[in-house]
């Protein structure tokens, strides 16, 4: 079981390029991106698989139950989209509340383009949560 977060973090799933057929029709050299994944402040997981069949998938299980049912051949690997932030320290005391003009995005962390109606970033145009537009 994950220790809990205290806010999601995104990642991929990467997979040698040679390890399904799907992956291996793409032009990609070497390794592809087939998932991307967030893992919620509570353990769980939703996937959003890339590919001609886009699909979402959930895992109470948390990462543990995903890399045990897709990396269990070694041919894929998870990939944490940014690096983990580490948790705050529970001894230190947080930090006052800034004063004057509010720096937003520090506050919130990493920010997502909006997910259009037709499931992709509103940016870029890939599937949403595309995690390549960054703030």
């Amino acid at each position: 079981m994950n220790t809990p977060q205290p806010e999601p973090r995104l990642f991929h799933l990467v997979r040698s390029s040679g390890a399904s057929p799907e992956a291996e029709s793409r032009a990609a050299a070497g390794r592809v991106i087939v998932a991307d994944g967030v893992e919620w402040s509570d353990g769980t997981v939703t996937l959003r698989w890339r590919g001609q069949w886009p699909a979402t998938s959930v895992w109470e299980g948390g990462i543990d139950a995903v890399l045990a049912v897709h990396a269990r051949s070694g041919a894929t690997e998870l990939h944490w989209f940014p690096a983990p932030k580490p948790l705050p320290s529970t001894t230190t005391a947080p930090a006052p509340p800034p004063t004057g003009a509010v720096d937003w995005q520090a506050l919130s962390g990493l920010r997502l383009a909006a997910p259009g109606v037709d499931g992709r970033c509103v940016s870029c145009g890939l599937i949403w949560p595309c995690l390549s537009c960054g703030p």
